[in-house]
């Protein structure tokens, strides 16, 4: 913003906003938003970085972010009702927001906010940055785009979106360009995979057509055969091995090639599909700028446990591995959810899905300790004591392994070469 549309808000705001108390500050947008009670708006937003500073009347487009050391600062700092707020011209683009408690002031030349009171500077953002020094001269005056105030709201949001756009352009055509130079060096590993291929066959094929003339148990460094043109050629064999282990080479490899040649055709046709299909819309960017590749939400979200049905609709959900249990057992499960695990063996948490006050029965007893059985270092015998308990029971102190929990009010059954039960099916 120029100085006279910086000017021009903070006529504004001293207007509007004075008598106001500061309800809140917090983050947002990579600035800050302090919230406003009992005025016309609902808050001032303001970015040192990108300079800028306007009246909010929509607090619903300000998502909360982190705290940074600023918005502690001006938390611990900046309190009450608002006296007033102006622009020291003499220091250029410096807004000053005067309250009941401390005065902020806010330099949009810099990224250093600073607070004062009548015994000088209370807190800074940036403990090794001065004080701004009065400007030398006169700044250049420039005419402000609009009069309205709330324009520059607009045009920030507007200006965001640009920056979005242009970097997601930019990222599009870079992962273009890598996917194209992939494309081409797939295709002339695939050529020389084919050249490859039809000389190893042809090859072998010689060998075997001129077999008879030769003996196929000795060895020799080179042959001389006739091709399917009817012309004399020779072969440079490998003296290790007799003729015919060389013909059973030469198949072999372009056997190989022709393999890999078929991975490469499919490796090919993924990269095509993804140059040709691969839009903006398929490209995020992240609130520090950051460009990123969107991928399937069905291939990124990861789903920690196997679920597995009975025929009475019972669920279990059995851990993957050990960071899976815990977030299994105590971020999906519920309290009264029951808990089964191999006792004194590595193994996955099962989980049986349960309804408050419900009782255990004897069959979902038993399959819920099969499964932590198969799922465990005792699978081969699919014998052992199983532990059970409500989820309830379980705690897990700071610092204790993946997967580790301590058990109170635990009971045990024992299971000698158990069975899954054939109605109860693996859902995924």
């Amino acid at each position: 913003m120029h100085l006279s549309e910086i000017r021009l808000v903070a006529q504004f705001l001293d207007e509007k906003a004075k008598g106001a108390f500061v309800n809140n500050i917090y983050r947002s947008m990579n600035g800050v938003l302090i919230k406003l009670y009992g005025a016309e708006l609902d808050g001032i937003y303001f970015n040192a970085e990108k300079k800028v500073i306007f009246p909010v009347k929509d607090l619903k487009k300000y998502e909360r972010q982190t705290i940074t050391r600023l918005e502690e600062g001006l938390r611990a700092n900046i309190s009450g009702r608002i006296k007033n707020i102006k622009i020291l011209d003499r220091f250029g683009k410096l807004v000053c927001i005067e309250t009941t408690g401390n005065t902020l002031y806010i330099p949009l030349f810099s990224s250093s906010v600073y607070i004062k009171n009548d015994s000088g500077v209370l807190w800074k953002e940036k403990e090794k940055a001065d004080l701004p020094e009065e400007m030398p001269q006169e700044m250049r005056h420039i005419e402000p785009m609009s009069e309205d105030p709330f324009f520059y709201e607009k045009e920030f949001f507007e200006n965001i979106e640009k920056r979005k756009t242009e970097q997601k352009e930019k990222f599009l055509q870079k992962k273009k360009r890598k996917l194209d130079n992939l494309l081409k060096k797939l295709m002339k590993e695939l050529k020389g995979k084919d050249v490859l291929e039809k000389q190893s066959l042809e090859n072998g094929t010689m060998l075997r057509n001129n077999l008879y003339l030769f003996d196929a148990n000795k060895r020799m460094e080179k042959i001389e055969v006739c091709n399917s043109n009817g012309t004399q050629t020779k072969l440079s064999l490998d003296p290790k091995m007799t003729v015919v282990e060389n013909m059973e080479k030469f198949f072999k490899i372009a056997k190989k090639l022709k393999a890999g040649r078929n991975n490469l055709l499919k490796r090919i046709d993924v990269v095509k599909e993804e140059l040709s299909g691969i839009t903006v819309e398929d490209v995020e960017v992240r609130e520090q700028g950051e460009t990123s590749h969107r991928k399937n939400p069905k291939q990124s979200k990861h789903v920690p446990y196997h679920r597995f049905e009975t025929e009475k609709g019972r669920v279990f959900l059995v851990g993957k591995d050990s960071k899976d249990n815990d977030e299994l057992t105590f971020k999906i499960s519920s309290p009264h959810d029951m808990w089964f695990h191999a006792k004194d063996h590595a193994g996955s948490h099962v989980i049986l899905k349960m309804k408050r006050n419900e009782a255990l029965q004897a069959d979902d007893l038993l399959t819920g300790c099969v499964l932590a059985l198969m799922y465990s270092k005792a699978k081969k015998d699919m014998s052992g004591e199983v532990w059970y308990t409500q989820r309830k029971n379980l705690t897990k102190k700071k610092g204790m392994a993946a997967g580790k929990v301590m058990v109170k009010n635990g009971k045990s059954k024992y299971i000698r070469n158990g069975k899954l039960p054939d109605k109860v099916r693996k859902v995924d």
